[in-house]
């Protein structure tokens, strides 16, 4: 732990808080396992044994070289969060060399992110996926009280030494594992210590659980194995089978009221272009029957499943309550986690209001994205918010367009358009920072 620096030595304990941050995630792993067998969650899955100190080395040797390993694609990074019990967060910044900066932050970051979003002004700004019309290259109104905001949150996520050694650190790519609200946040538009925004550093990624860094040592006879397993494999979007949805034929749906989407159309076909895909699910051919037959072969195909539609997240019941509108119905979250496709983990692609949100735990968020990762996708992307339909449109066919450049991971390909949407479409982050990515980093 010597290469942590002087830093850590201002700080509690840093061997004791990255050993508590591990072991907050550990049970959580456990927990979200169980919740989803049998909907509570509780920690009976978790072994009770905390993580030795002997045990703490040899994971942070395995994260180190998992790091090294990533860096392959460009230098890569992990960003650790534990929302402690006593109020606290502490965050930790892993790379190929260990921990290397540390920092203990108080303030309530879901307090904080509800503020930044009245700020986004959302509502009135990019509040459906609806047409909503859009000024290109429109500053967002309220330019120093955005700028305000989004500085609070980018000194509680990213503080003191780690957002010093964020921008110095040369990262191209930074894998996040969150802890209470974190992964609602837009951090692509948190600005580091130089003012640079994050994204004009690094690709960014929610990883779902600490295995995908540590490898968890206990379901993989060698850590070879392990790190194929938790790696994404991005050529296999476009060896398997694509499954492309946009604008179905809502009809009457008891609770809700889902107006057409003509700029989902407009989308799906052109992303459809992007990828050389031939069938296009629209309209009243977008139906949740040949939907979830789609989805059962990619059991055995893998590829991509793209949805361009309506979404919605419950943040009070995540599975019952949250959903993809699709022609005649609704396809909720617990639909999804039933659904097996752990052979070929596919990409899924949601591009519908708030589908990246759910219920937050202390090991981060548990809704629609979670869902389809536990049924086998290998990365889940989706919206933090209300998107817009222009704007997503503009900067998800671009995001296709960067994935079929073949150079990119899916990671990457996101940050290629969301920094071409804010250059060249809108500097709003309202509309540009809508997206994230969940899962297991891509090579």
């Amino acid at each position: 732990m010597a290469g942590v620096g002087r830093a850590w030595a201002q700080q509690a304990d840093p061997v004791a808080a990255l050993t508590e941050c591990i072991d907050h995630h550990r049970k959580y792993r456990a927990c979200f396992a169980t919740k989803f067998r049998t909907g509570f969650c509780d920690f009976s899955g978790f072994d009770g044994q905390p993580t030795t100190p002997e045990k703490l080395l040899r994971m942070l040797t395995v994260g180190g070289a998992r790091l090294e390993q990533l860096s392959q694609r460009g230098p890569t990074a992990a960003l650790l969060y534990h929302l402690r019990d006593d109020g606290p967060m502490d965050v930790f910044l892993l790379d190929r060399d260990g921990p290397v900066a540390f920092e203990r932050t108080q303030g309530d970051i879901a307090a904080m992110l509800g503020g930044l979003r009245v700020t986004l002004d959302l509502e009135t700004r990019a509040a459906t996926r609806g047409a909503t019309a859009i000024v290109r290259k429109k500053e967002a109104p309220e330019v120093a009280a955005l700028a305000v905001g989004i500085a609070a949150v980018s000194e509680r996520l990213l503080p003191g030494s780690v957002g010093r050694r964020l921008a110095s650190g040369g990262y191209e790519r930074l894998l996040v594992l969150p802890s209470g609200a974190v992964g609602q946040a837009p951090l692509s538009a948190l600005v580091l210590a130089d003012g640079r925004a994050l994204i004009d550093q690094a690709s960014i990624l929610l990883l779902a659980d600490p295995e995908a860094l540590f490898l968890n040592e206990d379901n993989f006879p060698d850590v070879s194995m392990a790190a194929e397993a938790m790696t994404f494999d991005t050529r296999s979007v476009f060896s398997g089978s694509k499954l492309l949805v946009g604008n179905p034929a809502f009809g009457k749906v008891e609770g809700w009221r889902l107006p057409p989407l003509p700029g989902a159309e407009a989308e799906i076909r052109s992303v459809a272009t992007e990828l050389a895909a031939d069938d296009v699910l629209t309209g009243k051919a977008a139906s949740q029957k040949k939907i979830l037959a789609s989805l059962r072969q990619m059991q055995e195909s893998g590829g991509i499943a793209y949805f361009a539609t309506h979404g919605v997240s419950d943040a009070v019941n995540p599975m019952d309550g949250s959903f993809l509108a699709v022609a005649g119905g609704l396809l909720r979250g617990q639909q999804i986690r039933k659904l097996r496709m752990v052979y070929r983990h596919p990409l899924v692609v949601m591009s519908a209001c708030q589908s990246g949100l759910g219920k937050t735990f202390g090991g981060g968020g548990y809704g629609l994205a979670r869902a389809w990762y536990a049924a086998g996708a290998g990365q889940v992307v989706g919206s933090l918010w209300n998107v817009s339909d222009e704007g997503t449109s503009y900067m998800m066919t671009r995001f296709a367009r960067a994935l079929a450049g073949g150079g990119e991971t899916v990671e990457g390909a996101l940050r290629l358009a969301m920094q071409q949407t804010r250059d060249n479409f809108s500097s709003d982050p309202a509309i540009w920072a809508s997206f994230t990515s969940f899962g297991n980093p891509g090579a």
